[in-house]
């Protein structure tokens, strides 16, 4: 991480090991702040309903939000990769060993009803795999509804999509306990997974994928944020990268992008 001289702006650089450009969207606390349910409408056209409401008022927050943007004014933020590789299905070098520089990695963590899980559980299927918090006012359902409604939009074109598992890895174990996810996840696609960890088991799969974290307080709060990378990662039926989705790409271009990998493994 380093900090880009006269830029005043906080952002994240997100560089894709499968993509020659660097790619810039902005973190939890610079997002547009429109409320959960007029974002989804804006973004995809579908108004949200059943989303929980949490103990902060969307008005305490958005004030907050933009307080906390002038704060994080001080520092911008690249996360990298070393040596990108250009494969579509491997992350090993020549030497034999992991390549550390492609997000991803083990895990064991308990699921929204209480089963313990592994990476390894989910051998042979697509892992998206996105890193955020219940308590998020915005960035996090948004992101969540894309996914719910993409993979709705590939089962209405008969494709089946159990080959496909949405995982929610929460980076706010202090509150999104069992109890919590089980009452947020439901929420969203019936295959989604809501996953929850201790904060050294969420700190160590954090570091594996590269997702940048924080916690952020302040007296004008009732409650605290947690400031996170807003990025969906695909993973193979190996467990290995393939790809992210950022801010970027539109409902259709996952919808795109999954039902070539359907079409692919038909």
């Amino acid at each position: 991480m380093s900090q880009a001289k006269g830029d005043n702006s906080r952002s994240f650089f997100y560089k894709d090991p499968k993509r020659e450009n660097m790619l810039l969207f902005p973190n939890s606390t610079s997002y547009p702040q429109m409320g959960r349910t007029k974002a989804i409408k804006r973004i995809t056209g579908h108004s949200s309903t059943g989303l929980k409401d949490k103990r902060m008022t969307l008005q305490t927050i958005r004030t907050a939000l933009w307080a906390l943007v002038t704060i994080a004014a001080m520092a911008v933020i690249f996360v990298r990769y070393d040596n990108p590789s250009t494969s579509t299905t491997s992350s090993t070098i020549s030497t034999g060993l992991p390549n550390t520089s492609l997000p991803g990695g083990a895990f064991t963590l308990t699921d929204h009803t209480g089963k313990i899980v592994t990476d390894t559980d989910f051998l042979g299927k697509y892992m998206l795999v996105y890193f955020g918090y219940s308590f998020c006012p915005d960035v996090c359902p948004l992101e969540l509804q894309k996914i719910t409604l993409a993979l709705n939009a590939l089962e209405q074109q008969g494709f089946n999509t159990e080959p496909i598992q949405p995982l929610f890895i929460s980076v706010d174990p202090e509150r999104d306990t069992v109890e919590e996810l089980a009452l947020y996840i439901p929420q969203f696609h019936e295959n989604m997974l809501g996953l929850h960890g201790t904060p050294d088991q969420i700190a160590a799969l954090a570091k594996a994928y590269k997702v940048y974290y924080r916690k952020v307080e302040s007296p004008d709060m009732a409650d605290y944020l947690v400031d996170h990378l807003n990025v969906l990662f695909l993973m193979g039926r190996d467990g290995q990268y393939k790809r992210i989705f950022t801010a970027r790409d539109s409902l259709d271009d996952v919808v795109g992008a999954l039902k070539l990998l359907l079409q692919e493994n038909s």
